[in-house]
């Protein structure tokens, strides 16, 4: 009779345990079921969401945006952990905890160790998914594009005339700007008329005073760009730079200079004789003279220009800027001097560039008005100067939406004559020498006061 009880209880924790393995068994089919009809769904989505992956044959190979993945220490030590488990414990009990541990791990990493590129190494940090849903499109176009421009790749000709205007408005494709731009620039020419002109100016550079200002400015340039920052980008910076100012010893070198060798550097693929070229043009033939003369007279001509236009474009905005104190040249000095390489996204600032040397400077004009127009709501919220060069700041940084932004620049501001913009550049101009004639005045007066109270003050010292 005692013993009844006690075989009851055994009996009972049996069927116990065998309905828990039946449970598990169950349990682990459902789990194995439903991962394999994860992974069907999964490939059919990713079939239907990017299709084939064709490309046309003879096209140049396209550079995908580039992911670097880097465990967190704390996903190291968890694997760490789950290996020792798996060599002391029963090795078919723990392979499945494994394998979820290490799908945690990957889902771990892509949330915090996710480190994308664009097209010119430049990192892609802290992106919202409309930014991000904007870059998606605009490779899209860019890709629509590049079937356009294959014709021409494969003639090694460009279009002509207007067909040439309209193509570099609408992008050409980043792994064929460095050949457009060297085209449409005069680079080529220019270079083929001089040769051996980059290696003696290269020599004389070294000799020049602009040498000092430009090792101190090399470690400030992109300083967030591998290559750039590296040892050989900082060489192919410092040979460049120090070329130019052997070619033209009376700019020497500005700063804001080094950021469009940056830019040039990694679109002609590293090439310093092609970025010296190309710069030689910029500088010399594209920008309104004067942009990098010691005073820089261009740049305050250009700056001047932006004002009147925005007047004219957009009342409200510019008489709402004028209202807080907020002067175009507070705003717009590192889009006239750095060409929005420092300002916009690089891939965005490639795009105004394709205009730049097709259509000349006016292309940044464009530009300035499509930004403030794109971010007028937001400055015209504010009533604080310092509030307002923060916000265009962070929008400009922002504009991922090249297509957006070129679409609003070419056509969202309406035409911009030629002549009426020569017109606003020689009336400028004639502010500016008058302004730094004032200024010199000046600093001449200045000088002689300083040198009459000196020699006042040494004559009193003699009497004592």
């Amino acid at each position: 009779m005692v013993l009844l009880p006690m075989y009851s209880g055994y009996c009972f924790m049996l069927a116990v345990l065998a309905l828990c393995k039946l449970l598990s068994a169950g349990s682990c089919v459902a789990h194995e079921s439903h991962k394999a009809a994860h992974q069907t769904t999964y490939a059919k989505h990713a079939g239907e969401k990017h299709g084939p992956l064709t490309q046309p044959s003879n096209s140049p190979v396209v550079r995908p945006t580039r992911t670097r993945t880097t465990p967190s220490s704390s996903t190291q030590s968890s694997a760490g952990a789950c290996t020792t488990m798996s060599s002391t414990a029963t090795s078919a009990g723990f392979a499945a905890m494994q394998q979820q541990q290490e799908q945690h791990q990957g889902q771990e990493v892509d949330q915090q160790g996710h480190d994308q590129q664009d097209v010119y190494g430049f990192p892609l940090v802290n992106l919202t998914p409309q930014q991000q849903a904007a870059q998606a499109a605009c490779a899209l176009h860019e890709e629509r594009r590049r079937v356009k421009w294959q014709a021409y790749n494969q003639q090694q000709h460009l279009p002509a005339g207007a067909k040439l205007k309209r193509y570099c408005r609408k992008g050409v494709p980043h792994e064929l700007r460095f050949w457009v731009w060297w085209h449409i620039s005069g680079a080529g020419k220019a270079a083929a008329a001089a040769p051996g002109h980059y290696e003696f100016c290269l020599d004389k550079g070294k000799e020049q005073p602009a040498v000092k200002q430009i090792e101190l400015d090399l470690p400030r340039t992109f300083p967030r760009h591998s290559w750039l920052s590296g040892p050989e980008g900082q060489v192919a910076l410092r040979n460049v730079l120090t070329a130019y100012a052997g070619h033209n010893p009376d700019v020497g070198y500005c700063q804001g200079m080094n950021f469009l060798v940056g830019l040039l550097l990694l679109v002609v693929k590293q090439d310093c004789f092609r970025t010296f070229w190309l710069l030689v043009v910029l500088l010399e033939q594209v920008l309104y003279p004067g942009t990098y003369a010691p005073n820089l007279d261009g740049c305050h001509v250009e700056m001047g220009c932006l004002g009147h236009l925005l007047k004219q474009k957009q009342p409200k905005l510019a008489a709402h800027l004028e209202s807080v104190g907020c002067e175009p040249s507070l705003f717009c000095t590192d889009w006239y001097l750095c060409l929005f390489s420092t300002s916009l996204p690089a891939e965005s600032a490639a795009r105004v560039w394709d205009g730049l040397f097709s259509e000349g400077c006016k292309v940044l004009h464009r530009l300035g008005l499509a930004l403030m127009a794109q971010a007028a709501p937001q400055v015209m919220a504010l009533d604080n100067a310092g509030e307002i060069l923060r916000c265009l700041k962070t929008f400009a940084a922002g504009c991922h939406d090249r297509d957006g932004l070129m679409a609003m620049a070419f056509k969202g501001i309406g035409g911009l004559p030629g002549a009426m913009i020569r017109r606003l550049q020689q009336a400028e101009a004639a502010k500016v020498s008058a302004m730094l004639a004032a200024r010199a005045a000046n600093k001449h007066r200045a000088g002689l006061k300083n040198a009459i109270a000196a020699g006042q003050q040494l004559q009193q010292d003699t009497q004592q």
